[in-house]
């Protein structure tokens, strides 16, 4: 079970970059054709959503994966386990992943700098999510054996 989580989870981490690679492409032909906005009340505005994305969602992500990581680990039906493990990975993970893609683009399509900023935080945000199977391990352990040791 832990193999098929640390599979499933390492093709979800490794899709968000590889979407923020095809985002960043996206951006360029944006530009390169002219795709430009020019409006800067539309900038601030877009910039103003963007940071207030940044702000709920990394933690948001982080908090409420914790939570509900705690609530599943005393589940004994392991296929459930299993299942409601992965959507709060991919959840978590795409949370944090859409602001990253997202900023990327952004910062194309606006030529502000402060988007490029953004993106990086989303994307160490995303690091911090890397899978592992010690950590996998140690979330799906159940409460009972962390009260025996």
């Amino acid at each position: 079970m832990i193999d098929r989580i640390f599979k499933y989870a390492t093709i979800q981490y490794y899709s968000q970059f590889i979407l923020g690679i095809i985002a960043a492409l996206i951006g360029f032909n944006l530009v390169k054709n002219g795709y430009i906005i020019e409006n800067e009340t539309i900038k601030i505005t877009i910039q103003n959503i963007s940071y207030i994305y940044l702000c709920t969602t990394l933690p948001f992500a982080l908090w409420y994966f914790n939570k509900q990581i705690n609530k599943n680990r005393n589940e004994t039906n392991e296929l459930i386990k299993e299942k409601k493990y992965k959507q709060q990975v991919s959840l978590r993970l795409w949370l944090i992943g859409v602001g990253f893609i997202a900023n990327i683009i952004l910062f194309y399509s606006c030529q502000n700098n402060s988007f490029l900023y953004v993106a990086a935080i989303e994307a160490v945000g995303l690091i911090f999510c890397k899978p592992k199977k010690n950590t996998i391990e140690y979330e799906l352990e159940s409460l009972n054996e962390n009260d025996e040791e």
